[in-house]
Protein backbone atom coordinates (compact mmCIF):
# COMPACT_ATOMS: atom_id res chain seq x y z
CA UNK A 1 0.00 0.00 0.00
CA UNK A 2 1.11 3.75 -0.34
CA UNK A 3 3.37 5.45 2.44
CA UNK A 4 0.43 8.20 2.63
CA UNK A 5 -2.74 5.95 2.83
CA UNK A 6 -1.22 2.94 4.91
CA UNK A 7 0.05 5.87 7.81
CA UNK A 8 -3.61 7.37 7.82
CA UNK A 9 -5.00 4.06 8.41
CA UNK A 10 -2.50 3.02 10.75
CA UNK A 11 -3.05 6.49 12.91
CA UNK A 12 -6.76 5.12 13.15
CA UNK A 13 -6.73 1.44 13.92
CA UNK A 14 -3.70 2.49 16.63
CA UNK A 15 -6.24 5.28 18.24
CA UNK A 16 -8.96 2.34 18.14
CA UNK A 17 -6.94 -0.58 19.64
CA UNK A 18 -6.10 2.09 22.26
CA UNK A 19 -9.80 2.19 22.64
CA UNK A 20 -10.93 -0.97 22.59
CA UNK A 21 -8.02 -2.94 23.31
CA UNK A 22 -8.53 -5.36 20.52
CA UNK A 23 -8.35 -5.65 16.72
CA UNK A 24 -10.87 -3.33 15.16
CA UNK A 25 -14.32 -4.12 14.22
CA UNK A 26 -15.74 -4.00 10.63
CA UNK A 27 -17.53 -0.93 11.10
CA UNK A 28 -14.27 0.93 13.22
CA UNK A 29 -12.67 -0.24 10.20
CA UNK A 30 -15.24 1.44 7.26
CA UNK A 31 -14.70 4.57 9.62
CA UNK A 32 -11.25 4.25 9.77
CA UNK A 33 -11.52 3.80 5.88
CA UNK A 34 -13.01 6.59 4.83
CA UNK A 35 -11.15 9.25 6.89
CA UNK A 36 -7.98 7.33 5.90
CA UNK A 37 -9.09 8.37 2.11
CA UNK A 38 -9.85 11.72 2.94
CA UNK A 39 -6.39 12.16 4.16
CA UNK A 40 -5.56 10.81 0.82
CA UNK A 41 -7.57 13.43 -0.82
CA UNK A 42 -5.81 16.26 0.32
CA UNK A 43 -2.14 14.92 -0.07
CA UNK A 44 -3.02 13.42 -3.61
CA UNK A 45 -6.52 14.89 -4.94
CA UNK A 46 -8.68 12.22 -6.70
CA UNK A 47 -6.95 8.90 -5.39
CA UNK A 48 -8.43 5.31 -6.04
CA UNK A 49 -8.91 4.67 -2.62
CA UNK A 50 -6.75 1.06 -3.40
CA UNK A 51 -4.09 2.17 -0.67
CA UNK A 52 -5.84 2.94 2.22
CA UNK A 53 -8.40 0.11 1.80
CA UNK A 54 -5.59 -2.33 1.67
CA UNK A 55 -4.05 -1.02 4.83
CA UNK A 56 -7.53 -1.54 6.46
CA UNK A 57 -8.44 -4.89 5.37
CA UNK A 58 -5.06 -6.38 4.69
CA UNK A 59 -3.70 -9.08 2.20
CA UNK A 60 -4.20 -7.99 -1.48
CA UNK A 61 -6.92 -6.09 -3.14
CA UNK A 62 -8.12 -6.08 -6.68
CA UNK A 63 -9.47 -3.03 -7.92
CA UNK A 64 -11.13 -2.80 -10.98
CA UNK A 65 -13.72 -0.27 -12.67
CA UNK A 66 -17.43 -1.05 -13.45
CA UNK A 67 -17.25 0.14 -16.75
CA UNK A 68 -15.07 1.58 -19.35
CA UNK A 69 -16.74 5.02 -18.78
CA UNK A 70 -14.63 8.34 -17.36
CA UNK A 71 -16.06 8.16 -13.94
CA UNK A 72 -17.64 4.59 -13.45
CA UNK A 73 -17.89 2.87 -9.97
CA UNK A 74 -14.80 1.18 -8.74
CA UNK A 75 -15.20 -2.29 -7.73
CA UNK A 76 -12.72 -3.42 -4.45
CA UNK A 77 -12.37 -7.58 -4.41
CA UNK A 78 -9.98 -9.37 -1.84
CA UNK A 79 -7.85 -12.04 -3.41
CA UNK A 80 -7.94 -15.02 -1.47
CA UNK A 81 -5.74 -16.57 -3.64
CA UNK A 82 -2.31 -14.02 -2.58
CA UNK A 83 0.04 -15.93 -0.67
CA UNK A 84 2.66 -14.36 1.78
CA UNK A 85 5.79 -13.26 0.19
CA UNK A 86 8.49 -11.07 1.02
CA UNK A 87 9.02 -7.65 -0.25
CA UNK A 88 11.63 -4.98 -0.17
CA UNK A 89 10.91 -1.64 0.40
CA UNK A 90 13.50 1.01 -0.73
CA UNK A 91 13.87 4.59 -0.72
CA UNK A 92 15.71 6.34 -3.90
CA UNK A 93 15.86 9.39 -2.33
CA UNK A 94 14.09 10.36 -5.31
CA UNK A 95 11.34 13.32 -4.55
CA UNK A 96 7.95 12.85 -6.08
CA UNK A 97 4.44 14.20 -5.93
CA UNK A 98 1.76 11.61 -6.61
CA UNK A 99 -0.91 14.40 -7.76
CA UNK A 100 2.04 15.21 -10.16
CA UNK A 101 2.48 12.05 -11.16
CA UNK A 102 -0.98 11.53 -12.00
CA UNK A 103 -1.12 14.64 -13.62
CA UNK A 104 1.00 13.65 -15.53
CA UNK A 105 -0.25 10.65 -16.72
CA UNK A 106 -3.98 12.08 -17.54
CA UNK A 107 -2.31 14.80 -19.62
CA UNK A 108 -0.25 11.80 -21.86
CA UNK A 109 -4.16 10.32 -21.80
CA UNK A 110 -5.62 13.11 -23.18
CA UNK A 111 -2.56 13.90 -25.92
CA UNK A 112 -2.27 10.01 -26.49
CA UNK A 113 -5.51 8.47 -25.88
CA UNK A 114 -5.55 4.92 -28.08
CA UNK A 115 -1.74 4.35 -27.07
CA UNK A 116 -2.47 5.09 -23.23
CA UNK A 117 -4.84 2.66 -22.92
CA UNK A 118 -3.06 0.12 -25.04
CA UNK A 119 -0.54 0.26 -21.64
CA UNK A 120 -3.44 0.21 -19.11
CA UNK A 121 -4.50 -3.11 -20.90
CA UNK A 122 -0.55 -4.31 -20.83
CA UNK A 123 -1.11 -3.09 -17.16
CA UNK A 124 -3.84 -5.29 -16.27
CA UNK A 125 -2.85 -8.16 -18.36
CA UNK A 126 0.54 -8.32 -15.87
CA UNK A 127 -1.51 -8.07 -13.06
CA UNK A 128 -3.87 -10.74 -14.16
CA UNK A 129 -0.81 -13.05 -14.97
CA UNK A 130 0.49 -12.54 -11.61
CA UNK A 131 -2.53 -13.49 -10.11
CA UNK A 132 -2.33 -16.20 -11.96
CA UNK A 133 1.05 -17.26 -10.91
CA UNK A 134 -0.26 -16.65 -7.29
CA UNK A 135 -2.97 -19.12 -7.65
CA UNK A 136 -0.99 -22.34 -9.13
CA UNK A 137 2.18 -22.99 -7.30
CA UNK A 138 5.29 -21.63 -5.85
CA UNK A 139 7.28 -22.85 -8.25
CA UNK A 140 5.02 -20.56 -11.11
CA UNK A 141 4.93 -17.95 -9.13
CA UNK A 142 9.15 -17.86 -8.55
CA UNK A 143 9.81 -18.45 -11.99
CA UNK A 144 7.03 -15.93 -13.48
CA UNK A 145 7.38 -12.90 -11.24
CA UNK A 146 10.96 -11.58 -12.29
CA UNK A 147 9.68 -11.12 -15.52
CA UNK A 148 6.38 -10.01 -14.57
CA UNK A 149 8.31 -7.02 -12.45
CA UNK A 150 10.56 -6.35 -15.24
CA UNK A 151 7.68 -5.82 -17.64
CA UNK A 152 5.41 -3.71 -15.51
CA UNK A 153 8.19 -1.36 -15.12
CA UNK A 154 9.14 -0.89 -18.23
CA UNK A 155 5.36 -0.04 -18.80
CA UNK A 156 5.61 2.46 -15.76
CA UNK A 157 8.75 4.18 -17.74
CA UNK A 158 6.49 4.60 -20.71
CA UNK A 159 3.79 6.22 -18.86
CA UNK A 160 6.33 8.48 -17.23
CA UNK A 161 6.11 7.85 -13.91
CA UNK A 162 9.61 5.94 -13.05
CA UNK A 163 12.24 7.66 -11.18
CA UNK A 164 16.03 7.65 -12.66
CA UNK A 165 17.72 4.97 -10.23
CA UNK A 166 15.08 2.63 -10.65
CA UNK A 167 15.00 3.39 -14.84
CA UNK A 168 19.01 2.62 -14.81
CA UNK A 169 19.82 -0.10 -16.49
CA UNK A 170 21.89 -2.98 -14.94
CA UNK A 171 21.88 -1.49 -11.64
CA UNK A 172 19.46 -3.49 -9.62
CA UNK A 173 18.78 -2.75 -6.01
CA UNK A 174 20.72 -5.38 -3.42
CA UNK A 175 17.91 -7.77 -2.48
CA UNK A 176 15.44 -7.41 -4.92
CA UNK A 177 13.66 -8.94 -7.44
CA UNK A 178 15.95 -9.57 -10.15
CA UNK A 179 17.54 -13.33 -10.93
CA UNK A 180 15.37 -15.32 -8.31
CA UNK A 181 12.12 -14.55 -6.13
CA UNK A 182 12.77 -17.10 -2.85
CA UNK A 183 16.73 -17.15 -2.94
CA UNK A 184 17.96 -13.43 -2.83
CA UNK A 185 21.97 -13.71 -2.65
CA UNK A 186 23.37 -13.07 0.50
CA UNK A 187 24.88 -9.43 1.13
CA UNK A 188 28.57 -9.81 1.19
CA UNK A 189 30.85 -9.61 4.23
CA UNK A 190 32.07 -6.39 5.61
CA UNK A 191 35.48 -8.22 6.20
CA UNK A 192 35.46 -9.83 2.98
CA UNK A 193 37.92 -8.20 0.11
CA UNK A 194 36.75 -6.80 -2.91
CA UNK A 195 36.67 -8.15 -6.25
CA UNK A 196 39.73 -7.77 -8.06
CA UNK A 197 39.53 -5.20 -11.26
CA UNK A 198 39.57 -6.18 -14.74
CA UNK A 199 43.40 -4.86 -15.65
CA UNK A 200 43.24 -5.66 -19.43
CA UNK A 201 43.33 -3.69 -22.03
CA UNK A 202 40.29 -2.78 -23.93
CA UNK A 203 40.47 -5.06 -27.07
CA UNK A 204 39.96 -2.51 -30.27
Amino acid sequence: AGGSGGRAAGTGEEGCREAETSTPSSAARELINGWAYCAECILHGTPSGLDNAVSCEGGGMRLQRAGRESGAALRFEPIASLRPMTVLVTNTNVPRSTRRLVAKVRALRDAQPALTEALFGAVASVAEAFLAATASSEARLSAELPELVRINHGLLVSLGVSGAPLAAKDRPFPGCVHDTLYAPQAPPSRTSSPPPRNTASPQS
